[in-house]
């Protein structure tokens, strides 16, 4: 026989069946008594805790699976607070984002890996072209590693206006997970003659990195 909890009665089904006082037998016809009534708000109310608490990884701590509603609340968990985080990224952002934090962005954190990921994740038509290697630290004989200063450029497409939404992304994305110990500067991966449809002037014709 299912357990009260099976049938969805966790108080009413633990009532005894006796003179129909409480509840009623299941081969009796007859409507259920006060009881039932009593306690139908209470059971419904246990059953919805006892759904929220079996379903607490699913709905709140699995970036695949949670609710929507819980995703920036698990995105300031996994470590993204402040500049790092926007209400307004899209579902699917997001879930990459938490899914990634601690097995890849905060691991390779100024790393070209992360940057590019991120520019794919948020649509962004960017390109990084490098100049030297993404190197930091010191070698066993306590030399810097890295040879020639490092350096390296954000190309974006003229599309993107320096006051779009993607642009301002760019420059975040650069600033927030570039290496620190690399001059970098985003611009604009082609020029043409005369001024760039963002104002800014040019010195070459048709060129690009």
């Amino acid at each position: 026989m299912p357990s009260a909890w099976e049938q969805g009665r966790p108080i009413y089904k633990r009532l005894p069946i006796a003179e129909e006082k409480y509840q009623v037998a299941d081969d009796d016809l007859e409507l259920d008594p006060v009881a039932d009534w009593l306690t139908v708000g209470v059971d419904e109310n246990l059953m919805a805790v006892k759904s929220a608490i079996g379903n607490f990884y699913v709905d709140y701590l699995d970036s695949l699976t949670a609710k929507s509603q819980n995703l920036d609340w698990l995105g300031q968990l996994c470590g993204f607070t402040g500049e790092y985080w926007e209400t307004t990224w899209t579902d699917e952002q997001k879930r990459s984002l938490i899914t990634n934090a601690y097995t890849f962005i905060w691991e390779c954190k100024g790393s070209r890996a992360v940057l590019e990921y991120l520019l794919q994740t948020f649509n962004i038509q960017g390109k990084l072209y490098l100049l030297g290697e993404f190197l930091a630290g010191r070698n066993v004989a306590g030399d810097a590693l890295g040879g020639e200063p490092l350096e390296y450029f954000l190309l974006l497409p003229l599309s993107y206006l320096r006051t779009s939404y993607q642009w301002r992304l760019a420059v975040k994305f650069n600033r927030l997970y570039g290496p620190v110990y690399v001059k970098s500067t985003v611009c604009f991966s082609q020029f043409h003659a005369g001024f760039s449809i963002a104002g800014d002037p040019v010195f070459d014709t048709s060129v690009a990195f």
